[in-house]
């Protein structure tokens, strides 16, 4: 709890004081108004539907009522009559505190439910919905940013099970670009075209491994980059029906080489560091560097 909040009251209870002090005030009027003796007690409690509070001029400042729906609100107006705060209870269960501006466009709407949701929303001048941010009953916790035509653009959110993750959204509402972590300890960044498609994967895993992943616009993985928690490295190609091609490798040790394939997957020519291995379409040898 912040010093400030220990130091001074809160706005709810200076509220409180100032309608304690006006209930005495008019509990006063009313034994006066009946004649009742000076040496009555004082009224303990106060039963009405509405009170109102005026300043010096007789406008209402601050208004306290319920509703016959079961709603139950408070209302405060500055001295341009503009009204600037409303906080209430619902006859749904829920709970709301909205702050206005000076013209009386809504800008800050806070509110839970009696599901156990809350939200915080911002809105711009125009009455435009610029940011979200809430938490749900499930443990989701989640902050949507929006542009100036109320598209959604960034949206972030944390899971009750350890996932995270942050998406980018291009002016269309499309999915351009997702970040994540999982609770097993994978990370992963997708990069998608402008129908929404997945075109490139990045991804770590827990072992240390990680690797890239080229998609066609088909869906069709085309290139793999991957790098090995024992130290192998290699790139593997597939063509659009999704038959492996060549690999381009490096081993721990230090090794390396490219190994083609033909249609069927058939290995046809394989290339080490030294030398150089030609197979028929049985995957038989029939030819290597330096034989007659």
């Amino acid at each position: 709890m912040s010093d400030e909040t220990t130091e001074r009251p809160t706005k709810l209870e200076r509220e409180t004081k100032l309608l304690r002090r006006w209930v005495l005030v008019l509990a006063g009027g009313l034994v006066a108004c009946v004649g009742v003796a000076a040496t009555s007690p004082s009224p303990q409690e106060l039963t009405i539907r509405r009170l109102a509070i005026v300043d010096d001029e007789g406008r209402e400042r601050i208004v306290a009522a319920t509703d016959k729906d079961g709603s139950a609100y408070v209302n405060h107006w500055d001295l341009l009559g503009a009204l600037r705060i409303t906080m209430g209870t619902n006859s749904d269960g829920s709970a709301d505190v909205i702050h206005a501006d000076g013209s009386g466009q809504m800008r800050i709407a806070t509110s839970t439910t009696a599901a156990g949701e809350a939200r915080d929303n911002h809105t711009d001048p125009e009455g435009v919905l610029r940011i979200s941010a809430g938490t749900d009953p499930n443990g989701t916790a989640s902050v949507i940013h929006f542009d100036a035509s109320g598209e959604a653009r960034m949206a972030a959110s944390t899971h009750a099970n350890g996932a995270s993750g942050i998406a980018h959204y291009d002016r269309d509402g499309v999915p351009r670009v997702k970040t994540s972590t999982d609770p097993e300890g994978f990370a992963g960044t997708m990069y998608y075209d402008g129908l929404g498609k997945k075109r490139v994967l990045i991804r770590t895993l827990p072992d240390g491994s990680a690797g890239v992943a080229h998609v066609d616009r088909s869906g069709n993985g085309r290139i793999v980059t991957s790098t090995n928690a024992d130290g192998a490295a290699f790139t593997l190609y597939f063509d659009g029906d999704m038959n492996r091609r060549m690999i381009i490798e490096t081993t721990p040790k230090g090794d390396a080489g490219a190994r083609f394939f033909d249609r069927s997957g058939v290995e046809r020519i394989s290339i080490p560091t030294v030398g150089i291995l030609v197979m028929d379409g049985n995957g038989d040898p029939i030819w290597t560097s330096g034989s007659d």
